[in-house]
């Protein structure tokens, strides 16, 4: 279904309780593997585009005032980035976007 950020999510879950769980870090690694060869190939997947946006865990982090703040000032200046991903809620926030398909990174 490609709901990449919900599967991570969930193998996160697991390895919480059980770090050393095979199968749960070879499912986080292929995921993390779609999402980055998506984003290399430059795949444009609207339909995940669309899905993510039906989402309300995503439609609730896109209307955070601060978080459109914050997407804002990160297309302005790339390096802002940097700074927001060492907040960990931020940075929690940004990686379920980026898995969503919701921001494209290069």
């Amino acid at each position: 279904m490609k709901e990449y950020h919900k599967a991570l999510e969930w193998y996160e879950k697991v390895l919480a309780k059980d770090p050393n769980n095979y199968e749960a870090n070879q499912g986080k690694n292929e995921t993390n593997m779609s999402i980055s060869s998506g984003m290399n190939q430059g795949n444009n997947d609207e339909d995940r585009y669309r899905h993510a946006m039906a989402d309300p865990e995503i439609q609730s982090i896109l209307s955070d005032p601060q978080m459109q703040l914050n997407l804002k000032k990160m297309q302005e200046d790339p390096s802002f980035a940097m700074k927001c991903m060492q907040d960990p809620e931020m940075s929690k926030a940004i990686n379920k976007l980026i898995a969503a398909g919701v921001i494209k990174t290069k």
